[in-house]
Order: structure tokens, then C-alpha cells, then sequence
């Protein structure tokens, strides 16, 4: 299987596309992205938004 970069197709049907790209990205980040995620969605218009999560950072080990 070849992984796709995703945020380029979606961002032009996304109010907001963004990808945790390692585990330590997502423990240090984890709160940010969540919250920029659902300001995104909900302010001004509602929208979708797109957030990444690859299979290798869901199957890591963190440390939090």
C-alpha cells in the first residue's frame, strides 16, 4: 500500500486540513490540535475539517 498525502486534496474541500506526524508531535501537540480542529469547524460558517492520524502514530507507545 502507498501512502497518499491527503492534505492537499482536502484542503480545498476542508475548512482545515492538518496531519500529527509522529507520536511525539501528538503527545506535545495533542491538545492544540484537538482545540485548533474544533475552533476551525465551528467558527464562522460550520464546516468539516480533516485531521490525520497515520497507523504508525495510532499504533506507537506515548509516553503522556
Amino acid at each position: 500500500a502507498q501512502a497518499i498525502n491527503m492534505i492537499p486534496i482536502t484542503k480545498s474541500i476542508t475548512k482545515w486540513a492538518w496531519t500529527i506526524k509522529s507520536k511525539d508531535e501528538g503527545a506535545k501537540c495533542w491538545a492544540w490540535t484537538l482545540y485548533t480542529a474544533y475552533k476551525k469547524a465551528f467558527e464562522g460558517r460550520p464546516g468539516p475539517v480533516w485531521l490525520e492520524i497515520p497507523l504508525n502514530v495510532q499504533m506507537s507507545d506515548c509516553n503522556w
